[in-house]
């Protein structure tokens, strides 16, 4: 999970056409995944085919059937549940399963998404990183009045593997409970995670009985500016608002 907000060099090495699938995601390859989009004359098959028809996104990478089949359906309840999602995004690339890798997705410049697993929320996390990428200013500065001067605190090391930057993924105490607004830790390196976060998780329901999920510490005013700006559905908000009502609820007769 990150996006890369810098712009990526898009020329390759000398005598190269694309960047295989099956590279190590090393520090040269993250210089020039913006290249990895691959030529217009790439192979395409009948998914991918089908994936530019039914989403408008070019589909490329792993021509293995059952995880091109995995992301076409991902897709396809993405769409039922929220299109706003997928409005922006171009292409996706899938890499093969054996790559060895310290990220499971990235949004990249172009309004790309390079996937390094088939996972429904990764997917979705990725598109609220392409989403976030075309918010208006307003979205933005509201997010601030939230949130700012709350990023980066109380969180585990940064860790740099082979190039990589890694960033927190646990609190400084080693935990991952949903504290301060923000639903995971890894939410709370910058707005741009929080607000990945904070899609995938409204696309799992269940998450919001989490015990440390509670009325009045923050979320429902995010989730509420999410809604706003169509990076989740009213239907979305209201089943989880009704959810933490319900919880208080219970939790308070007792």
């Amino acid at each position: 999970m990150c996006c890369i907000t810098t712009p990526l060099p898009l020329e390759i090495p000398e005598g190269e056409d694309t960047v295989p699938f099956n590279l190590p995601l090393d520090e040269l390859v993250v210089k020039r995944l913006a290249k990895v989009y691959l030529s217009p004359e790439s192979p395409k098959t009948d998914i991918s085919l089908r994936v530019k028809d039914s989403f408008g996104i070019d589909f490329v990478g792993d021509r293995d059937e059952t995880r091109q089949t995995d992301i076409q359906h991902n897709l396809q309840i993405i769409k039922e549940i929220n299109p706003k999602l997928l409005e922006h995004v171009k292409r996706i690339i899938l890499y093969t399963s054996e790559v060895d890798v310290h990220r499971l997705g990235l949004a990249l410049p172009g309004d790309t998404i390079a996937l390094f697993t088939t996972d429904y929320y990764i997917l979705v996390h990725e598109l609220a990183h392409v989403m976030y990428a075309h918010a208006p200013a307003e979205f933005h500065e509201r997010q601030a009045m939230l949130f700012d001067g709350f990023y980066g605190k109380n969180l585990s090391q940064v860790e740099v593997k082979d190039g990589v930057t890694i960033f927190p993924t646990t609190w400084l105490d080693g935990s991952i409970d949903p504290r301060q607004g923000f639903v995971e830790p890894y939410g709370a390196n910058n707005a741009n995670e929080n607000v990945a976060t904070y899609v995938a998780r409204a696309h799992n329901l269940y998450f919001w009985n989490h015990p440390a999920i509670e009325l009045g510490r923050g979320y429902i005013p995010m989730l509420f500016l999410l809604k706003n700006f169509d990076f989740i559905t009213q239907i979305q908000f209201d089943d989880i608002v009704n959810l933490m009502r319900d919880k208080y609820t219970r939790k308070n007769r007792h």
